[in-house]
């Protein structure tokens, strides 16, 4: 709509400039005899002008609006920082306009439409100029970006994984949390599958989203410029992280990793995990359940409340008991912690 409200004014700028030069500059070299052709001459010079300059403005608009962003973006996506700039560039264009209009305003009838045109191509270009040059103008009390370091944005891993609740009860994770609507997506197309254990994820992802969007004030839903594309989903959340300066939230080791390299933020929870698990020392002592016997002869296995594999040596006759066990050794393996104790 506002690009053809523009391209309008443009085209009737452009018939009166096509009015103006034909009456100045060729209706007077006109011989008496040629009177006419006056008539056709303003025609078609207010014809090719206010063509040009309609066509122009289409173009302008085009321009202008890919390079500030696509049509769909909203207007939470633009920061307080952002708007300062943007309007210190306008007023310095529309400065630099008029100086630019000076030499123009006696000019009879054409004066003013130039005027207005070279306030809109400068004050436009200027506010462009600044924003796309932002980040060299350093004003750290007003740059405050509402996306940025303290937004996350989920995975469709995350939201099957359930963990995400109970972290965001716990306090421990800050900021807003963003579930763009290709994720939503991406989670439809799971429920709707044929294959049921792909269906559960899926129906399952949505519940925790319901949960979610409905008892945490900072979790939203949002729309993207990436919801049509036919990129991958991993590629549109990096993309779309990137953008606003957010971090991934995720339990894909590989996207953890691709993130890492593409220089994206990133929060795994299964490193949040393992961070937090308990550790276990030679000679620390503890109760432990023994539920089933080990590989080997007369080894009992036991598992504590994270999760991690206890290995009892001489176990075997206690299992179904607990009993205090002293921690022999720990190994760190690719599936995780495994304790050697033994009972004294």
């Amino acid at each position: 709509m506002l690009g053809r409200v523009l391209r309008l004014i443009f085209g009737a700028i452009g018939i009166v400039t096509g009015y103006t030069i034909a009456n100045t500059l060729v209706i007077r070299m006109l011989p008496p005899e040629a009177d006419g052709f006056k008539v056709p001459i303003y025609v078609i010079s207010c014809l090719i002008f206010g063509a040009l300059l309609y066509y122009i403005a289409g173009k302008l608009f085009n321009f202008f609006n890919n390079i500030m962003g696509k049509a769909e973006s909203t207007a939470s996506e633009v920061s307080f920082y952002e708007i300062i700039i943007g309007t210190g560039g306008l007023i310095i264009g529309l400065i630099i306009a008029n100086l630019a209009a000076i030499p123009f305003k006696d000019l009879p009838v054409v004066g003013n439409p130039i005027a207005i045109l070279l306030n809109i191509v400068f004050g436009t270009g200027g506010m462009y100029f600044a924003i796309k040059r932002k980040d060299e103008i350093n004003f750290d009390a007003f740059k405050k970006r509402k996306h940025g370091d303290g937004t996350k944005i989920l995975d469709t891993c995350v939201l099957i994984d359930g963990r995400i609740i109970d972290i965001i009860k716990s306090g421990f994770l800050e900021g807003r949390i963003l579930i763009p609507n290709f994720i939503i997506k991406e989670m439809q197309v799971m429920a709707d599958s044929a294959d049921a254990a792909k269906r559960g994820k899926g129906r399952r992802g949505l519940d925790i989203l319901e949960n979610l969007v409905r008892d945490y004030e900072y979790a939203e839903t949002i729309e993207t410029e990436f919801d049509d594309s036919q990129q991958e989903t991993d590629v549109k959340l990096l993309k779309y992280a990137a953008k606003i300066k957010g971090r991934i939230l995720t339990t894909d080791y590989n996207l953890n990793k691709v993130a890492a390299v593409t220089g994206v933020g990133v929060m795994n929870l299964n490193e949040l995990a393992s961070a937090i698990k308990k550790l276990a020392y030679p000679g620390e002592k503890f109760f432990l359940k023994i539920s089933k016997q080990g590989k080997e002869n007369g080894q009992g296995i036991g598992y504590l409340e994270d999760g991690a594999m206890v290995i009892v040596e001489n176990g075997k006759e206690y299992i179904g008991n607990e009993k205090e066990v002293v921690v022999t050794s720990v190994t760190q393996t690719s599936a995780g912690r495994l304790i050697f104790s033994k009972i004294e």
